[in-house]
């Protein structure tokens, strides 16, 4: 378990005060949802139609008043790149209890096995630690939730990742799957009805009320747009879930390094 209140000048202490920040900066996120949500008017933009007679159709888009404050976009980077820096501060910190150089230790990602062990073997922390990294396999196409964490984070130092606001329409319960790699979070996303978000393609027939279809009702969310790592999955339980797989990666970390010897 982590510290309640983790003193950053211990080793591994810095580590857990940036995850907990990063649960603080999920909360807040959660929080401006709801306070956006008092000021939010939802509509829906009429397009095209298509068909004749009964089977008439028109598209209609969902549209939000509101565009997603820029403060959550710099809170939600700022949660990721924290939950990132957290691992790589703590492979500092087990170097520096080792006297091994700090400046060639970070918490190793590879395309390979290869090239994990030939940064490894430059790393020079012990054979311990390098089977306890090679056992964790941070390459492509493996652990990919620690990956993806990795991914987004450089992803989101080249340019911004707007979360979409997104909302439930009421009378839909219907699961978001998730891909089997993401099994980890599968239990959240069973608990997760699918939110419909800025531009969410409604068709009905010609001349009725969207609105009518949609009845939405209950706070808004942010959720990840597509194309980027954890697409799709709800901000703030995402980066809570992530900050309990870095905190048990920390706990296994410290019970392995934690003390000289």
């Amino acid at each position: 378990m982590p510290p309640s209140d983790p003193d950053p000048s211990k080793p591994f202490g810095w580590s857990h005060l940036l995850v907990s920040r990063a649960r603080e900066q999920a909360e807040y996120v959660r929080s401006c949802a709801a306070t956006l949500r008092r000021d939010v008017t939802i509509s829906f933009v009429a397009g095209e139609a298509a068909g004749a007679g009964d089977g008439a159709v028109r598209q209609h888009f969902l549209s939000f008043s509101k565009r997603t404050p820029a403060h959550v976009t710099l809170q939600v980077r700022e949660a990721i790149n924290n939950l990132r820096v957290a691992i790589d501060i703590a492979i500092c910190d087990v170097a520096r209890i080792r006297n091994v150089a700090v400046k060639d230790a970070k918490f190793p990602f590879a395309k390979d096995e290869k090239s994990l062990r030939s940064r490894l073997k430059e790393m020079k922390i012990g054979n311990d630690f390098d089977d306890f990294i090679l056992d964790i396999h941070p390459l492509f196409g493996h652990n990919l939730w620690l990956r993806d964490l990795h991914d987004f984070d450089i992803i989101m130092k080249h340019r911004a990742v707007v979360p979409l606001i997104a909302c439930v329409p009421g009378g839909i319960d219907v699961q978001l799957s998730v891909p089997q790699e993401l099994a980890w979070i599968q239990d959240f996303v069973n608990r997760s009805i699918v939110p419909w978000s800025e531009g969410h393609m409604l068709q009905i027939p010609l001349g009725e009320d969207p609105l009518s279809y949609s009845r939405f009702g209950g706070d808004l969310s942010f959720r990840f747009p597509k194309q980027v790592p954890f697409a799709d999955c709800d901000v703030t339980d995402l980066i809570i879930f992530l900050s309990i797989g870095i905190d048990d990666l920390l706990d296994d970390v410290v019970s392995r390094f934690g003390t000289v010897g």
